[in-house]
């Protein structure tokens, strides 16, 4: 099945299709996953990366091949595809899948981005965390996302029905940065 993909990918791609030649190199790494054979499935979602343009998508491979990475003990590049899924894709779920696959490994991570990845997944206690991480560390007068963040923050505790301390975060945007 591989081969087969692989020749009509070859043939997409010198008849300028594109998009069919990424589809079809996806069914054969979909195919090498299937067979477990990881690092084959890994080479081909890098390849796919290699050619895709649009971030969203770019966001979803990425994540794929991370896992494909891990599946097949490459942890350096599985952390390295991640990290560029949740790079990509914040405001999707690969982006989301991404970054739990980063914390979970315990990987550093940007706090700021973290918890907007959270904010934009709806995981509301998670993105609070994080922006409270990011806000105790960050310096007001010269960390050009201070503000956001605050902002941010009183969002996520929206999300969290925590409307007492979501309005106290609106305020201070308002006193502080207006």
């Amino acid at each position: 099945a591989v081969g087969a993909y692989r020749t009509a990918a070859t043939a997409a791609a010198t008849a300028g299709n594109v998009s069919m030649q990424v589809l079809l190199l996806e069914y054969a790494a979909q195919a090498y996953t299937a067979a477990g054979r990881y690092g084959e499935a890994a080479t081909v979602f890098d390849e796919i990366l290699a050619i895709a343009q649009n971030p969203g998508y770019r966001a979803q491979i990425a994540y794929n091949a991370g896992g494909s990475h891990a599946a097949a003990g490459d942890e350096a590049a599985a952390i390295e595809r991640w990290q560029s899924a949740a790079a990509e894709g914040p405001t999707l779920s690969w982006g989301y899948l991404a970054l739990v696959e980063l914390v979970n490994r315990e990987v550093p991570f940007d706090m700021y981005q973290r918890g907007y990845i959270d904010l934009m997944y709806g995981a509301w206690l998670p993105a609070v965390n994080a922006y409270q991480q990011f806000l105790a560390t960050a310096d007001p007068a010269t960390e050009t996302r201070y503000a956001a963040a605050v902002q941010e923050l009183g969002q996520a505790f929206l999300g969290a029905g925590d409307t007492a301390n979501a309005i106290a975060q609106f305020d201070r945007v308002i006193n502080e940065f207006s």
